[in-house]
């Protein structure tokens, strides 16, 4: 609910088309859930699940994701990083109780990395089309920039990426409780 709100709110803002942007993805969902079976699509939630997680890392990890943003902006971004950590391992441990494979997991990693870049890649195409810069370079040498170079958040996350690979791979092989404790202890030092 709470993403739907705010996608809801930043398109109202912005004047983006809500349904034109999500309504792939609604057609994607659709075709997986009559054509893959239900552990298939389990390997693929588990795989969303770890791209959600590392990214919620690397967020909480490193404080320049919001250098100049709004405090409270940043504040809905950390807490979802640390919602997205706490549960980081649940999908993956109901695929392995279920029977699930390393191979369906590796296979739903490469599929959903690349889904996800090819939303990503359109939904800013769409933004940016809306906000007259879609052929601005320096607007896209700037996306380059940030997801690459400086700070980097593509390169961080390689290794992440590349640890689901291994066969011992389990999300809480890389414990970083710690980064919730230090979100609570930032957000409520009162308690």
């Amino acid at each position: 609910m709470q993403h739907l709100k705010y996608n809801r709110l930043l398109c109202k803002l912005r004047g983006y088309d809500l349904e034109e942007i999500e309504a792939p993805l609604r057609t994607r969902i659709a075709w997986f859930r009559e054509n893959i079976s239900e552990r298939r699509r389990l390997a693929g939630t588990v795989a969303a699940e770890h791209l959600t997680a590392i990214l919620a890392d690397d967020l909480l990890r490193h404080k320049d994701h919001f250098k100049g943003s709004d405090e409270n902006i940043a504040k809905i971004w950390k807490w979802h990083a640390v919602e997205e950590t706490e549960h980081k391992a649940v999908a993956f441990d109901v695929h392995v109780a279920v029977g699930g494979t390393i191979q369906e997991r590796r296979h739903a990693l490469l599929l959903t990395t690349f889904y996800i870049h090819k939303d990503i890649l359109t939904i800013v195409c769409l933004m940016l089309k809306q906000d007259g810069k879609l052929w601005n370079l320096r607007e896209w040498f700037n996306g380059f920039v940030f997801l690459f170079i400086k700070p980097g958040v593509f390169r961080r996350i390689l290794f992440s990426w590349l640890a689901f690979l291994r066969k011992d791979f389990h999300p809480w092989k890389k414990d970083n409780r710690h980064l919730i404790e230090e979100w609570e202890t930032e957000s409520f030092p009162q308690y």
